[in-house]
């Protein structure tokens, strides 16, 4: 028996550690998309469910359901640069990254 493929649709997610210690993760491909959890799995978690409840309200409405959105590559100088500028050594911001 052939089994059936599942169908994945990727969209962007960004982390940010807020001011009252929650982890904000947002969707930038959909205008508005924000949640919230106490660490960065809740986040994650709860950013599924934010993103099904934009894109149900955009399609009621009518509405694109998401933005473009684009990656841009900077030099490793560049970057380097400006994780100086952030006061982060460059081993706090790949940690972040995970």
């Amino acid at each position: 028996m052939a089994s059936k493929r599942k169908e994945v649709l990727k969209l962007p997610v960004t982390l940010e550690l807020g001011e009252d210690g929650y982890i904000i993760a947002e969707c930038p491909a959909i205008p508005g998309c924000v949640s919230q959890g106490r660490s960065r799995e809740e986040a994650l978690e709860n950013i599924k469910d934010a993103i099904l409840a934009c894109l149900e309200v955009r399609k009621q409405r009518g509405m694109p359901l998401t933005v473009e959105t684009h990656e841009k590559e900077l030099d490793r100088g560049l970057l380097r640069s400006l994780i100086r500028k952030a006061g982060l050594t460059v081993a706090e911001f790949v940690q972040f990254l995970k």
